[in-house]
């Protein structure tokens, strides 16, 4: 035979060992699989037997224990407590909780039980409150915590059933200690925290990346109160809230210092502020105003940031303000555009956009004049005869009989410093 025929004849012998194989692996496979169901079916109907009796076992031995111990309690005789002891217990609880030391207004009913007592030593009888929780939304490191209206940031006693402050009570003179929180603490704003969670969420410190530990607020956190009346003053943040995620926001807190917390069994809740966003002193000089003018420099128009790569470039073109902005597209857009040349199509439209929508504020305050003439009409049922010095409280508006037209900066689609 030749080499061809042998390797042919080899390789026929070959596959059809394979075959042979899978085929013998596939009747075994059948064969037992049909002997396992045929064991299952004569075994099964013996498991449920023995399981079945398996459970009754069980719940007679439990039967039989728990009437042994009903029958162990029968019979052991009721330990009575003496008549004498028990006037013992009432006594010292009614000394616990006796009204003697609550002022007249509190002491409701003095036939008040024992148990009514007892439930209401555990609620809550006074509160800690912000006499203006809204704080600014956005305050700076190193500046005072301050209110936007009047400046100062009082703290309150209150009862917590009339709601008023609380100015005679031994506890109007406590000291109370500022404190900050995780701006996400009671989202929900429910108030139904306890003192335990309330703890949770105070915050002291920051640990930078390389160890540094670093405090958040810097000044007088302790506060003695007048009359159930705190201020605080001199108190300062000195770490911003970017690193605090998600919320990036703290809130203030006040709680009773824990040296005086444990006064009777009295429990004060603590007061929270809405949560505010502190950043860095270094970036007020960044903020820009809702509506510029036109002397403020050029970086006050959205996006063009204070010394990016615009700003240089228009500083570098002699474009220092606004006007001068505004000016440049009045006399060439193009080159203007130019200086821009990084600047998307739709920033471009953004800046020029916010560009005219700036006014002169010489012009809109001379446009503002002369519109409207006002006099006084005499009020149905007053004398035509009274002087001019008493005047009615309603003002009565003349208008011109010309058709009002709106002033030119408003029916232009583009200024005119901007070409038409």
């Amino acid at each position: 035979m030749d080499v061809v025929t042998r390797k042919l004849m080899k390789d026929t012998v070959s596959v059809v060992r394979k075959e042979v194989r899978a085929e013998m692996k596939r009747e075994m496979k059948g064969a037992l699989n049909r002997v396992w169901e045929r064991v299952w079916e004569r075994m099964k109907p013996v498991m449920e037997e023995e399981t079945k009796k398996e459970m009754k076992r069980t719940m007679k031995s439990g039967m039989r224990v728990w009437k042994q111990e009903m029958e162990r309690l029968a019979m052991e005789p009721v330990k009575m407590q003496p008549a004498n002891e028990r006037a013992k217990k009432k006594r010292a609880m009614e000394s616990t909780f006796s009204t003697q030391d609550v002022p007249p207004e509190r002491n409701f009913n003095q036939r008040t039980s024992l148990d009514h007592q007892i439930k209401k030593s555990e609620q809550v009888e006074f509160q800690l409150q912000f006499i203006n929780n809204k704080l600014p939304d956005e305050i700076y490191t190193n500046d005072e915590i301050k209110h936007d209206s009047d400046g100062s940031v009082e703290i309150k006693l209150i009862d917590t059933i009339s709601r008023e402050t609380v100015e005679l009570d031994p506890h109007s003179s406590i000291v109370i200690e500022i404190v900050v929180l995780d701006g996400d603490f009671d989202s929900d704003g429910h108030e139904n925290w306890t003192e335990e969670q309330f703890n949770a969420k105070i915050l002291t410190k920051r640990q930078l990346v390389n160890g540094t530990v670093r405090l958040l607020v810097k000044g007088k956190q302790h506060i003695t109160l007048t009359d159930g009346v705190g201020t605080i003053q001199e108190l300062r943040f000195i770490e911003n809230s970017s690193w605090l995620l998600p919320c990036k926001k703290y809130r203030l807190g006040a709680r009773v210092l824990q040296s005086n917390s444990n006064r009777g069994q009295v429990r004060i809740k603590e007061a929270i502020t809405e949560p505010f966003r502190v950043l860095d002193y270094r970036g007020r000089k960044y903020k820009k105003h809702y509506l510029p003018s036109l002397d403020d420099e050029v970086w006050h128009l959205k996006r063009i940031r204070k010394d990016c790569k615009f700003h240089i470039r228009l500083i570098d073109n002699n474009i220092h303000t606004i006007r001068d902005f505004k000016q440049a597209y009045k006399t060439n857009a193009g080159e203007l555009k130019e200086i821009l040349k990084d600047c998307s199509e739709s920033n471009w439209e953004k800046i020029v956009k916010h560009a005219d929508s700036v006014v002169d504020d010489e012009k809109l305050n001379a446009s503002s004049q002369g519109k409207h003439d006002f006099r006084f009409e005499n009020l149905p049922g007053q004398n035509s005869s009274q002087g001019s010095s008493e005047l009615p409280l309603f003002p009565m508006t003349v208008f011109s009989t010309q058709p009002w037209t709106a002033p030119t900066y408003f029916q232009r689609t583009r200024p005119e410093c901007f070409g038409s």
